[in-house]
C-alpha cells in the first residue's frame, strides 16, 4: 500500500466517521515513530479503533479512485 493510499484511508475514515480525530491523533504519538505498519492497519489492527466492516468500505473507497 502506497503512502497515499494509507492517507485517503485515514482521511477517508475521519471524514465518514470510522475514526475519531482523537483516536488518529493517540496513534500518532504511539505509532507515528514506528512507521513499520500502515497507518490504517495501526487504527484498525493494533488499535482495534476501526471495525473490520468500516476497514472493508475503506479499501474499497481507496480502490475506487485509482
Amino acid at each position: 500500500m502506497s503512502a497515499e493510499s494509507d492517507l485517503l484511508r485515514v482521511v477517508l475514515a475521519l471524514q465518514m466517521g470510522f475514526v475519531t480525530k482523537e483516536q488518529v491523533v493517540e496513534w500518532g504519538r504511539s505509532g507515528l515513530r514506528k512507521r513499520e505498519k500502515p497507518l490504517v492497519d495501526l487504527l484498525s489492527g493494533e488499535k482495534g479503533y476501526l471495525k473490520p466492516r468500516a476497514r472493508k468500505a475503506l479499501d474499497s473507497l481507496a480502490e475506487a479512485r485509482r
